[in-house]
């Protein structure tokens, strides 16, 4: 029954680091009861333990419903926002579908339908860091592999919240008319520090 009570759920990839100030940095944004997530900033961290940043693909503050997602689209299924330290209400999760039954990608998935429904904020601050390592998943066959189809599901479930049009605190969510096929992952070739998305 403790689960029903939590209100927000962090989300931290198991290599990364979430930072001592975090929590406290991205809980106040959800004063707005618009904003159903919130993420900070990410500095890489390297094997030498030297940290290196880079340029966030979005603006600085409220992100409206659904135009995380429209950047996606626009950059062939590749996300602005990194769904490794998200901080989202635990309801929308829910409410969304959860995390996906894919082998890659699914968290994108998720993020996709939820940042469709909800407004989030992107905090200027850093709040986490991304560990640099020979082992991450991402790098893995099975990833490359597997990249385009969960990006293309993601894809698929904002076509379909789309056709439903669902509303989520009065916030309607957008009519699209977009074929659903993901390009190549940018994150396959991208060095640390570097914003792939320019």
């Amino acid at each position: 029954m403790l689960d029903q009570l939590v209100e927000l759920v962090q989300v931290l990839d198991h290599d990364d680091v979430l930072l001592p100030h975090a929590l406290r940095t991205l809980i106040p944004h959800f004063d707005n009861p618009q904003v159903g997530w919130a993420c900070g900033q990410a500095d890489d961290l390297l094997p030498d333990g030297t940290r290196t940043s880079y340029e966030s693909a979005m603006p600085f503050g409220t992100i409206g419903a659904g135009a995380v997602n429209s950047w996606a689209i626009d950059h062939e299924a590749n996300w602005p926002v990194h769904c490794a330290a998200l901080m989202m209400r635990t309801d929308l999760v829910r409410a969304a579908g959860g995390w996906a039954a894919s082998p890659i990608d699914e968290d994108i998935i998720m993020f996709a339908a939820l940042s469709e429904l909800a407004a989030g904020y992107n905090d200027e601050a850093v709040t986490w860091l991304y560990r640099i390592h020979e082992q991450q998943t991402h790098k893995t066959d099975m990833s490359r592999l597997h990249s385009q189809t969960g990006r293309t599901i993601a894809l698929q479930r904002i076509q379909a919240l789309s056709r439903v049009g669902l509303n989520v605190n009065g916030q309607p969510t957008p009519v699209r008319n977009f074929e659903a096929q993901a390009g190549d992952a940018a994150k396959y070739n991208v060095a640390p520090g570097t914003s792939w998305w320019k």
